[in-house]
């Protein structure tokens, strides 16, 4: 999570500003080195920066360092045999309803969704919605590509129920992103400084 806010953050609010799409891609070469769940960050977030921004030198860039550590990880298991846990399995679309419903009930935190009304609400209210789609695309794309993973799984249900809590504040965490930059104060403060984020943010 620490690596993602920082990749998110930088791509977010200081794109324009020199080194940080550097930054960005040294965080999201740290998410992919932390966890599994890190690659398929990685690629949501390369996909939504394409889309959104269309600037494919710089998606190069931010890309390069993911892909070299993801590609030190695949040797890695490789050579001590571990690459058994990540081969894909048959994809199971019997099971999509149950899968939906399960990741459902879960995304609750035993809190009434409070969570996601948290971070969902405020966007509602802003404006800036271009200014927001990296996050948010990354929101909508993380979700749905963890959907697709879980419909693999022959027992998904034990997955789910092991995992998708903590996997679901990545979409959480975009969220939280993108209601910020849509917040007024925000966008006056970028306004203000010429679209550049100032130095406290």
């Amino acid at each position: 999570i620490l690596f993602e806010v920082i990749t998110l953050s930088l791509l977010t609010f200081a794109d324009q500003i020199s080194g940080s799409v550097f930054l960005a891609s040294v965080a999201l070469l740290g998410a992919v080195l932390t966890k599994v769940e890190g690659a398929m960050f990685a690629a949501v977030v390369v996909l939504a920066y394409v889309l959104s921004r269309r600037r494919i030198v710089r998606m190069i860039q931010l890309t390069i360092p993911a892909a070299l550590g993801l590609a030190v990880w695949i040797v890695f298991s490789k050579h001590f045999g571990l690459l058994d846990s990540y081969r894909p399995k048959p994809l199971v679309l019997g099971q999509a309803a149950s899968v939906f419903k399960e990741m459902s009930a879960k995304a609750s935190y035993r809190a009434g969704y409070l969570p996601w009304i948290a971070c969902i609400a405020p966007i509602f209210f802003g404006r800036e919605w271009r200014r927001s789609s990296l996050p948010l695309l990354v929101a909508v794309l993380f979700l749905a590509g963890l959907f697709f993973v879980y419909l693999h799984s022959p027992d998904a249900s034990s997955w789910i129920n092991t995992s998708v809590e903590c996997v679901l504040l990545s979409s959480l965490v975009a969220l939280v992103i993108a209601a910020t930059r849509m917040s007024p104060m925000q966008t006056a403060d970028l306004q203000n400084d010429g679209g550049r984020p100032s130095g406290d943010e």
